[in-house]
């Protein structure tokens, strides 16, 4: 039974960590619109008159960077002891789950295209959690193991949100002499269903010679939540927006770059907010496991100076995952109509650590195979953000104008090396496609 609080408690937390990047939208040529959500200037790139998506998508991803995901389905109590003691930065931990419903664009312009327009709406929830790996050594060893220091328990910052999404988006292309230029971008509004917040904080833990004295200081945390109930479906809302353009050097290579989630959502309704700030500090009292049993001494004293403050109705807002995209794609034709081969690159840098992204970049690449446009199979590799390594693969099947597609970003690393494998994930994706064009883009031009 030792530790059995703290181990139900993770692996909760962890089996409940869900959706960085879905990349395998970049890679695969059925799927437009899952493109479009990470470069806006690729919506309408396969020249279609009209494309639209009516039933469920979905992308979940589990991941962290502390623990192999097999050690968190078969726990054991070595398995968490070498992780944590083994941790020396911090450890990220995300979730999220995205479930995009109705979308459609549509093409102007009879046999050039002029624009692109779209219109979708999707269910987002994300979390992102950065916890110090001192504090995490604090609590599954207890604090004997500092004895005689002051340490730094890192920085400890969280937040989450769920919201429905409505975007408009458009593209469009620009010839430059011989070559093409793409445009693009979406405009977000999003109404929120429920938010939390914990500012980033970074206390300190002194321990006495002895351990019978135990301080913490520099604690200065702010914590905001809005809860929905039976009487508020919706609790506040937000603006975003995403820019990005596509450069065609060839008819089979080309570069994008993309800014994606400049924005945040504002809570104002059903909210609470607690903050404090100060030290305190326990004397006569030793904690060698805080899940094990200890006495606590009649003169223990507890000294402290905390300043404490709760409050209700107080706005607050939750920062959407900001990040940059590059990304490079060769395509190779064979002088067929669609992509036969495809090679790519991509590159993420989150600006912050809010739900959604890290600061700790992610690196990616793909291939794809078309079988005579039916058939599309490919594999990725990616590695950096939330887990770390991960290797993947993808299949999709065209019939007429409807394509179905499933892969995972992760799941042939996990089936080859369990023990060390962070992340798990799967998405799913259905379109139709109507019109098919034959001119290519030519429309405005700057010679």
């Amino acid at each position: 039974m030792k530790k059995i609080v703290f181990t139900t408690l993770f692996l909760v937390g962890a089996l409940l960590t869900n959706a960085q990047y879905n990349s395998l939208g970049l890679y695969n040529p059925h799927f437009t619109f899952n493109k479009a959500e990470f470069i806006p200037s690729k919506l309408g790139t396969n020249k279609s008159r009209v494309e639209f998506r009516a039933l469920p998508n979905a992308f979940v991803y589990a991941g962290n960077s502390l623990m192999p995901i097999n050690d968190i389905l078969y726990p054991t109590t070595s398995g968490i002891d070498k992780a944590i003691n083994e941790a020396n930065n911090s450890s990220r931990f995300g979730a999220a789950g995205e479930i995009p419903f109705l979308a459609i664009s549509y093409r102007v312009g009879k046999t050039k295209e002029l624009m692109t327009f779209s219109f979708s709406n999707k269910t987002r929830v994300l979390a992102n959690t950065v916890l110090g790996d001192n504090l995490l050594k604090l609590i599954w060893n207890g604090n004997k193991q500092f004895e005689g220091q002051t340490v730094d328990l890192g920085k400890f910052k969280a937040n989450s949100f769920a919201a429905t999404q409505i975007n408009l988006g458009w593209a469009m292309p620009i010839e430059i002499g011989s070559k093409t230029l793409r445009i693009g971008s979406n405009l977000k509004y999003l109404l929120g269903v429920a938010g939390a917040s914990i500012s980033e904080t970074t206390p300190k833990l002194t321990t006495e010679t002895g351990g019978k004295s135990v301080a913490f200081s520099n604690l200065d945390y702010r914590a905001d939540m809005a809860d929905p109930d039976e009487n508020n479906t919706f609790l506040g809302s937000g603006f975003a927006i995403d820019l990005s353009a596509t450069y065609s050097f060839t008819d089979e290579i080309n570069a994008s770059l993309a800014i994606l989630d400049i924005g945040s959502i504002g809570f104002s309704e059903n909210t609470k907010s607690y903050s404090g700030n100060g030290n305190f500090t326990f004397e006569g009292l030793v904690i060698d496991n805080i899940f094990n049993d200890y006495t606590i001494d009649l003169d223990s004293v507890l000294r402290a100076d905390v300043n404490t403050e709760g409050d209700s109705n107080q706005t607050f807002s939750v920062g959407l995952p900001t990040r940059l995209v590059a990304h490079v794609e060769k395509n190779i034709t064979n002088g067929e109509a669609y992509t036969k081969h495809g090679i790519y690159l991509t590159y993420i840098q989150g600006f912050n650590n809010n739900a959604g992204t890290t600061t700790k970049p992610y690196f990616a690449a793909g291939y794809s195979y078309s079988l005579n446009d039916i058939l599309n199979v490919g594999s990725t590799a990616n590695y950096g953000g939330y887990s770390g390594f991960g290797l993947g693969m993808f299949m999709s099947v065209k019939a007429g104008p409807f394509r179905i597609g499933a892969g995972s970003n992760s799941g042939l690393s996990y089936l080859l090396f369990p023990r060390s494998a962070k992340s798990v994930d799967f998405s799913f994706m259905t379109t139709w496609s109507i019109g098919k064009g034959t001119t290519k883009i030519s429309a405005p031009s700057i010679n």
